[in-house]
């Protein structure tokens, strides 16, 4: 074998390590940032610092004939992507806790609608009723803003929990939030979340519009007598969900989406071209519309 042949051969291999040591780096990393030890994402810090790669192209053309070159500017790059990531998280873990923990808000006099509006990444939702506050709620994330407002004269008051969004941040899907609602007030929800889990009990609630949207839901909705006419719209890529309504409730359900999972059929409403009617849905004096729209999933309803 010629000493040419050899040199290529040399090429060759350390070029080959060079690559597996980056798919070796870039493997441990997402597997840490899944996991949860690195707080801050992988591939937003790569969207920052992408003109880097640049100049690694360019300085792996200037010394071509330097087959350790190539690897040790990608290491370099990624030393440099985790002092900038770690140094992101350190910053931002310096920021003033937002409004996190008990968030109690006093229902001024006159009040009689509110509109709760809730966006953050992911959680355990748990929802119910009190009759001392507007909303009583426990909300233990620091990066959570809210937002009160009134409007129409004081009637209605519009209150916004919304989580204050950075890429660097990472959204845990563990947290509980509660809210309990004022069971004076006639109620408008509006629930935007990547993933939410948990129990909504309207049943000491009056609601009128509920609207929620997310990625992937598991759900357990409570229904009680006390609503007048609630329109219930759910859109979600994944979703099951559970309710229980009681039989004093006229039910109109409305399914789309590629899975049309539920027990409507069970419980022996009428279907008319994909909207299932409850028995009693014409002549009932409350009643409930639901319309979901979920790519998978399921829908439970119980009668009591």
């Amino acid at each position: 074998m010629s000493s040419i042949e050899g040199r290529e051969r040399n090429k060759v291999k350390n070029k080959n390590i060079g690559a597996g040591i980056i798919l070796i780096l870039l493997g441990i990393f997402w597997m840490l940032e899944n996991l949860g030890f690195i707080t801050w994402s992988l591939w937003d810090g790569i969207n920052d610092l992408w003109p880097l790669v640049f100049v690694i192209i360019g300085v792996n053309i200037i010394f071509k004939k330097n087959a350790f070159v190539p690897m040790i500017t990608w290491i370099l790059f990624f030393l440099i992507l985790i002092g900038y990531g770690f140094f992101q998280g350190q910053r931002l873990g310096q920021l003033s806790p937002i409004n996190g923990g008990n968030v109690q808000i006093t229902k001024e006099t006159g009040a009689s609608r509110g509109v709760l509006d809730l966006d953050f990444g992911a959680g355990n939702v748990f929802i119910g009723n009190t009759k001392e506050f507007l909303v009583d709620a426990n909300v233990p994330n620091a990066y959570i803003q809210n937002k009160v407002s009134h409007r129409d004269g004081g009637k209605t008051v519009d209150v916004q929990f919304k989580e204050k969004k950075h890429r660097f941040i990472i959204q845990r899907k563990d947290r509980d939030y509660h809210f309990r609602l004022n069971e004076d007030m006639l109620w408008d929800i509006d629930m935007d979340m990547g993933a939410a889990n948990g129990t909504v009990d309207f049943s000491q609630l009056n609601v009128k519009d509920i609207d929620i949207d997310a990625g992937a839901v598991d759900l357990e909705l409570v229904f009680g007598n006390i609503i007048e006419m609630a329109n219930v719209k759910i859109d979600a890529g994944a979703a099951n969900i559970n309710m229980t309504i009681p039989d004093t409730v006229g039910v109109k359900v409305k399914l789309d989406g590629a899975l049309k999972d539920s027990n409507l059929k069970e419980l022996g409403w009428n279907n008319q071209e994909g909207v299932y009617l409850s028995p009693n849905y014409e002549d009932a004096e409350k009643k409930i519309n639901i319309d979901m729209d979920m790519g998978a999933g399921s829908l439970d309803v119980h009668i009591q």
